[in-house]
């Protein structure tokens, strides 16, 4: 391979499922009045996969570049590397703190059930 990295399908991939997917998402989710416990949980689910879907994409393009010609995949090899695995990171983190809240709120209402079982006993 000798063409740039930047021109290669996979490359626009990685950038539609890392702020195109993600975005849509949440813009679909704010339209809505409402949304249930297990829609927050899916988003959180969905968040995390696409985080594991870039750091996996964001790999097999810094091995890409290793065989590439062009001097604009350097930024693949250089420190910048480290900004590309922010975004991942940023949405990994944001979908596991949406199911573990969704996790906690369940588990302080069925607390919450036991407790007013226990006082009508």
């Amino acid at each position: 391979m000798t063409g740039s990295v930047f021109v290669e399908l996979r490359f626009w991939v990685a950038v539609i499922v890392s702020f195109v997917v993600p975005l849509c998402l949440y813009l679909s989710l704010r339209k809505r009045r409402a949304i249930s416990p297990a829609s927050v949980f899916w988003l959180g689910v969905t968040l995390i996969v696409i985080a594991a879907a870039d750091v996996c994409m964001l790999h097999g393009l810094q091995m890409a570049t290793s065989k590439s010609t062009s001097r604009f995949d350097n930024f693949f090899d250089s420190e910048l590397a480290v900004g590309f695995y922010l975004i991942p990171a940023l949405f990994g983190g944001i979908g596991i703190d949406l199911v573990s809240s969704v996790f906690r709120r369940h588990l302080e209402a069925a607390e919450h059930r036991y407790k007013s079982d226990k006082k009508t006993r």
